[in-house]
């Protein structure tokens, strides 16, 4: 019996077919039709995966930087323990770091757009990183910890090992600040991240060498006399020799005004002949005046020639000025110190020394043996480590900003860049970031210490010509806050040497933005024509103000600017015990 013949499903091969090669390549076809639907599909759940796992990172990270963000607006605040907002912030960072590092995340900054942010995200991520867990930290520990080594010695390994990738990172965002596919929200927190690395990077990598890490450096201290005021700032009351040696501060002579000679120093600080004639050459000849002209790097060579020539021949690597003003921000830090019988406090520390101590006696004597014993003091909590490092660190930059500290190093490549930071006391030299104008004041009243009771306010403003041209003005008024009676009782040492308590007199030298040209000056209303000089790349116009106890006078000068490409307004001016009032109306062509 035939066996039954099997019948193919249908649409499969015959018996027939399968002897015959075609069906089988039409099915190997079929097959192959369909792979690249699968590898499709399993790509695209590869790549929805990996934007999963990329998205929790990127919330992970948000999460965190928002986190370390709130605690710095706590430290910024004042509230709660500072020691612990910045160890919060370091434990912030490094979270957030740790979820950038994923492979997923870096494969994600190749691709266009949303590479750059991840990237500009990860860099602020490593930035708050290295300046909170690498830096402040550490530093923090170095400060706590009980050691007989020098604080400043503990600190400099910190700043040695932090440096090198802050630099880097400073770079990096530098970078990724240029591409234009960043989102808003990152770009802001990426320029908040660069402005704070542009402003350490450059003072970090200072610090070691100026602490002596690399060689001792030789440093004269001036202490300031804001009571007579002298262009940038005070009188140079006293003076000291110190030397830092791997953080190690030691002090190794001390001077003040008194053992300096009366004798003419040559003009070796490029200053004209017209600026003599209006300055005089009396911060030539005597050491207090020698901050007349509102330029540190005179004021430091002046005071580095007098030293050498009167008092010894040291090297001296730079000139740091400091005037009671920051020493009351510095005292926040360090607490009250005993002086002579006398406890100074940030409250009290400007009085003491800008008033009372012209009532001792033998005040041409005591009152500079009292400033050096306060700088001495002061500068053994400082080198013992017995300060606040967060209000230390506030009591510098308060200083510095408002010019009541100044350096200048006799390192020609430390230098230059010390002259771009405020701390350098120099004017800008064009007015591409800022349009400044430099009000001065020198106390012209034979030596005397009335400026401790003088109020000082400056409106500054720019508006447009109808030539097209723009106008600035510098509205300037003293005030002699102390009535005759109150005058009369002040000690001899305190009145004009000329006048005694009857008339003051003060210089006011009005520096205008450079490319400008002095135009109209008066003196209560009244025109006084002055004859503009050049300095520093700038006009200037002085007026000398006689003024009586109680009384108030104001000068207006005017700078004409034919260019119009100029950068915000700002006011530079002398730092006095009461602050100088500033009011800007900055309305110039062009903005």
């Amino acid at each position: 019996m035939p066996e039954p013949r099997e019948t193919p499903p249908e649409g499969g091969p015959t018996p027939e077919d399968a002897r015959s090669p075609e069906p089988a390549r039409r099915a190997v076809r079929r097959r192959r039709r369909r792979w690249p639907w699968v590898t499709l599909a399993v790509l695209v759940v590869a790549v929805l995966g990996l934007g999963a796992w990329l998205g929790t990172r990127v919330l992970t990270v948000k999460t965190e930087l928002e986190a370390a963000q709130a605690s710095v607006r706590s430290v910024q605040a004042g509230s709660g323990d500072t020691e612990t907002a910045i160890r919060s912030i370091a434990s912030h960072g490094a979270a957030a770091v740790a979820a950038t590092q994923d492979p997923v995340w870096r494969a994600f900054e190749s691709v266009p757009f949303v590479g750059d942010n991840l990237r500009a995200v990860r860099l602020a991520s490593e930035s708050l990183d290295a300046l909170t867990g690498k830096l402040a930290v550490p530093a923090l520990d170095a400060v706590s910890t009980e050691s007989s080594t020098p604080v400043l010695s503990r600190i400099i390994p910190v700043l040695q090992s932090a440096t090198p990738r802050i630099t880097a990172l400073s770079s990096e965002i530098s970078a990724v600040q240029t591409s234009s596919s960043l989102v808003p929200q990152v770009r802001s927190g990426v320029d908040q991240v660069a402005g704070v690395l542009d402003t350490a990077t450059p003072i970090l990598q200072l610090v070691p060498g100026l602490l002596g890490a690399d060689g001792a450096q030789n440093y004269l201290l001036v202490a300031m006399n804001n009571a007579e005021v002298s262009g940038l700032g005070g009188s140079a009351a006293s003076q000291t020799l110190m030397e830092a040696k791997d953080g190690k501060l030691t002090i190794l002579t001390q001077a003040s005004s008194q053992d300096f000679e009366e004798k003419l120093l040559p003009n070796d600080v490029g200053l004209s002949d017209d600026m003599i004639e209006i300055l005089g050459d009396v911060m030539f000849r005597r050491i207090n005046a020698s901050m007349s002209r509102p330029d540190f790097p005179t004021a430091a060579t002046l005071l580095k020639s007098f030293w050498q020539r009167d008092i010894g021949k040291q090297q001296i690597d730079g000139v740091v000025a400091i005037d009671p003003i920051a020493l009351s921000h510095i005292l926040e830090a360090t607490g009250p110190i005993e002086v002579g019988g006398k406890k100074a406090t940030s409250e009290n520390i400007v009085r003491l020394l800008l008033s009372d101590a012209y009532t001792l006696p033998d005040v041409a004597n005591t009152s500079d043996a009292f400033f050096k014993a306060v700088a001495l003091a002061v500068f053994q909590k400082v080198a013992d480590g017995q300060f606040d490092l967060k209000k230390m660190v506030s009591a510098v930059q308060s200083g510095i900003s408002g010019g009541s500290i100044l350096f200048w190093s006799a390192n020609a490549d430390v230098q230059a860049q010390v002259a771009t930071m405020r701390v350098g006391g120099v004017l800008p030299a064009d007015n591409t970031d800022q349009t400044t104008i430099g009000v001065f004041f020198r106390d012209a009243s034979n030596g005397s210490k009335i400026d401790y009771y003088m109020k000082s306010a400056v409106a500054a403003g720019a508006s447009c010509t109808a030539a097209g041209t723009t106008d600035f003005t510098a509205k300037v008024t003293l005030h002699l806050d102390i009535s005759q009676a109150a005058a009369d009782k002040l000690p001899d040492y305190v009145k004009s040497g000329e006048w005694g308590s009857t008339k003051f007199l003060t210089d006011v030298f009005v520096y205008g933005p450079p490319g400008t040209e002095a135009g109209k000056t008066t003196l209560n209303d009244g025109d006084i024509g002055r004859r503009a000089r050049e300095d520093l790349g700038r006009p200037v116009v002085k007026v000398s103000v006689p003024l009586k106890p109680g009384e108030t006078r104001t000068i207006t000068l005017h700078f004409n600017g034919t260019d119009g490409d100029y950068g915000p307004l700002e006011v530079r001016t002398t730092p006095m015990v009461s602050t100088t009032a500033v009011k800007l109306d900055d309305g110039a062509c062009g903005r």
